[in-house]
């Protein structure tokens, strides 16, 4: 009935792999992995290497679009923003940084409000294995608008001014890649409402 593929934003740099999962919801109402199964679709493909299933490497920095294809139907987009790789001393490290996302993605807030973001650093350690670990209050929190950067005491952030206000951080000499806000003009009361699952 349809086919769902995560994650569906994703950021990275150039040379680091992504992992894609596609699940099938069926008419049985059972949800399957048919990651082995599906396709992928990629708005430039030239621009990565295909690794194992669901597995892209990149090799040029940009934003992208894929798809996953199953029995001609498609999933929802997932959304890539790749940037180029920073040159880095090699380091004997237990675990290494690997790339910071930010939550929430895209939030509207009223003017005058107060927002905590998350910052998740997705780590890989000596053996191989990636983990994901909440990095909100190691991190350094900066604020951007009109060109202006501003760095901010934490990562609880108040919205001062209208329009569009961009949100991103720093930890480990890495810096994540930034959280566009938008203000609205008007204060409003916020009802507590789910709006995302990552």
């Amino acid at each position: 009935l349809n086919i769902y593929l995560y994650p569906q934003h994703s950021n990275t740099s150039v040379g680091i792999p992504l992992e894609f999962k596609a699940f099938g919801y069926f008419s049985d109402l059972k949800i399957k992995d048919i990651t082995s199964e599906a396709q992928l679709l990629i708005s430039g493909p030239e621009d990565f290497i295909l690794g194992k299933t669901g597995t892209l490497i990149p090799k040029k920095s940009g934003e992208y679009q894929i798809l996953a294809k199953y029995k001609d139907i498609f999933s929802n987009p997932a959304y890539l923003a790749i940037k180029e790789s920073q040159e880095k001393e090699i380091e004997k490290e237990i675990e290494k940084l690997i790339s910071i996302n930010i939550l929430p993605f895209k939030p509207i807030v009223p003017y005058k409000s107060q927002l905590g973001f998350v910052s998740l650093g997705t780590f890989l350690d000596s053996s191989g294995t990636y983990f994901i670990r909440d990095i909100s209050k190691q991190a350094d929190w900066y604020i951007k608008k009109d060109e202006e950067v501003i760095e901010n005491r934490d990562n609880k952030i108040i919205f001062t001014s209208t329009g569009k206000t961009v949100v991103f951080c720093r930890y480990r000499k890495l810096e994540s890649f930034p959280q566009e806000i938008y203000v609205q003009d008007k204060p409003f009361i916020l009802n507590e409402t789910l709006k995302h699952i990552t």
